[in-house]
């Protein structure tokens, strides 16, 4: 299963409020989501966090939107490294900073950030699996896929990791869905995957 990287940061085209959903309206290159996931469970609270970022712009633009949520995830970030604290808790502080967001009710940021970083995570993950999608070098990465890659130290690959180029395309397609649904792998259901996913004692060790 390939990461879907639907639209480009390129061009930010501006968009109208009304024919959008936030899913839409957040940044999609360099992010695995699934088909129809919802950031939220209620539209209203959904509704609530679009008609937030509209105080930036009558129209939405990719760009604008993954600046500002960037803004605050950086500064979460410092917050984080500083006070030693878990990234919701920082991000909730952080966000008071920012005008378009500072009346919200408290974790709607958290919930709409920490949802992003997941989606990333995904992504970045999937592409040492499964190499980046065809479109990739083609497109850039936004600030704020850049400022979760530099929050959680792991980078897309360029080229699928050696390690798995030759695995069985069973044991990848078995890793991805794991992840998408957030289950740990169970290993012994693949003890004959390739060396690379044994050590020298001959022990099943995770690799990812």
């Amino acid at each position: 299963m390939a990461p879907t990287t639907p639209d480009s940061l390129e061009g930010s085209k501006p968009r109208n409020l009304h024919q959008l959903t936030l899913e839409e309206v957040l940044p999609r290159h360099g992010f695995f989501f699934q088909e129809g996931e919802k950031i939220f469970d209620t539209e209203t609270e959904s509704s609530i966090v679009k008609m937030a970022l509209q105080v930036f712009t009558t129209h939405f633009t990719e760009r604008k939107i993954d600046r500002a949520l960037a803004a605050i995830l950086r500064e979460a970030v410092t917050i984080t490294r500083s006070y030693w604290v878990h990234i919701s808790y920082s991000i909730e502080a952080a966000r008071m900073n920012f005008i378009w967001c500072d009346n919200l009710p408290n974790g709607l940021i958290p919930r709409l950030l920490g949802t992003l970083i997941h989606a990333r995570e995904l992504y970045v993950r999937f592409t040492h699996y499964l190499g980046p999608p065809p479109d990739a070098g083609h497109k850039e990465d936004g600030e704020l896929a850049k400022t979760i890659d530099d929050f959680t130290g792991r980078y897309p690959a360029e080229k699928q990791d050696e390690r798995w180029a030759d695995a069985d395309p069973k044991l990848i397609d078995y890793l991805v869905d794991k992840h998408i649904k957030g289950e740990p792998a169970d290993w012994d259901a693949f003890s004959d995957c390739n060396s690379e996913c044994t050590d020298s004692e001959g022990s099943t060790e995770n690799p990812v």
